[in-house]
């Protein structure tokens, strides 16, 4: 335990540890991980243009400022797995003397 009573985070291993299989594991992982960021982006874009085409057509007011809601709160869960992501395997590796 630290002194603000929170454990500490491990270290990681060093870049030798680690076999093969891990690596491509793990590449795996982030290419998967990757796409479903590309699938969630353009289903925000889809979602964006199709409430302003919703909204042009119904005369809604506010109509140039609701899509980019829309679009972004689509992106939420997307935004979760990029912060889970780099918190399990990016700042871990990154060097924090």
């Amino acid at each position: 335990m630290t002194e603000s009573g929170a454990r500490p985070r491990p270290r990681p291993a060093p870049a030798a540890a680690y076999c093969p299989a891990d690596r491509l594991r793990t590449e795996e992982i982030l290419t998967r991980t990757g796409r479903y960021m590309l699938g969630n982006l353009v289903t925000s874009v889809i979602a964006g243009l199709a409430t302003a085409v919703w909204c042009a057509a119904v005369g809604v007011p506010y109509a140039a400022a609701l899509p980019g809601i829309v679009g972004a709160l689509v992106a939420v869960p997307a935004a979760v797995a990029l912060g889970l992501l780099l918190d399990e395997f990016v700042l871990p590796h990154l060097d924090r003397r």
